[in-house]
């Protein structure tokens, strides 16, 4: 549908029976919404490739300025080769740990591929299909009633003292419902050992 991220707002506070915003505001869905689109893509991801260099001899990369970074898949140096040349890492902090046997020139170009945010824009830009963001939805939605229930405790003028965790309950109905059309959606993802080259 290539909803923006008003449109998804809107549709967020419909789900919560809250279409004017006035008990969850526009900035909380929007932080929301955030945390929920970081972990729909490691669900489903959206893979990006990226150009780093080294900036000395160690074999160290910076991914500090990936910023819609999710996981690193893989790296590859000794770049377009054929065979390509993936190699096993660490990720530590904000940077990557490449297993090299030998050290790497300061300034050498490798390639880190990447699962990556999807992007909500509303154009063609726009990352997801249909199936995630109706999912992105429900789950921010649900995530969102299930942190404000304790808060409501004797505060709602209907439903009684219990009616908080009534509320809590629908929540995480709503957020299994969602988990599970998540775990349809994931692809099983398996990390290689790359036997060592030099």
């Amino acid at each position: 549908m290539a909803y923006t991220e008003t449109q998804i707002i809107a549709r967020i506070s419909t789900v919560l029976n809250d279409p004017s915003t006035a008990i969850w505001g526009t900035a909380v869905i929007s932080a929301q919404l955030a945390q929920t689109l970081r972990e729909i893509s490691r669900y489903s991801a959206d893979y990006g490739k990226a150009t780093v260099t080294f900036a000395s001899t160690a074999p160290d990369l910076s991914i500090s300025s990936l910023t819609d970074l999710v996981d690193v898949d893989m790296v590859e140096f000794g770049i377009d080769q054929d065979p390509k040349r993936y190699r096993n890492f660490q990720v530590r902090g904000s940077s990557v740990i490449v297993d090299l046997s030998f050290s790497p020139t300061a300034g050498a170009t490798a390639y880190i591929w990447y699962n990556k945010i999807h992007a909500l824009s509303g154009t063609t830009s726009n990352t997801m299909n249909y199936e995630e963001e109706r999912l992105l939805i429900e789950l921010a939605a649900s995530q969102l009633a299930a942190n404000i229930s304790i808060d409501k405790i004797n505060t709602l003028n209907l439903g009684g003292p219990g009616v908080w965790s009534d509320f809590v309950s629908w929540a995480e109905r709503k957020m299994a419902l969602a988990y599970q059309g998540l775990q349809r959606l994931q692809k099983p993802k398996q990390r290689i050992e790359w036997p060592k080259v030099d």
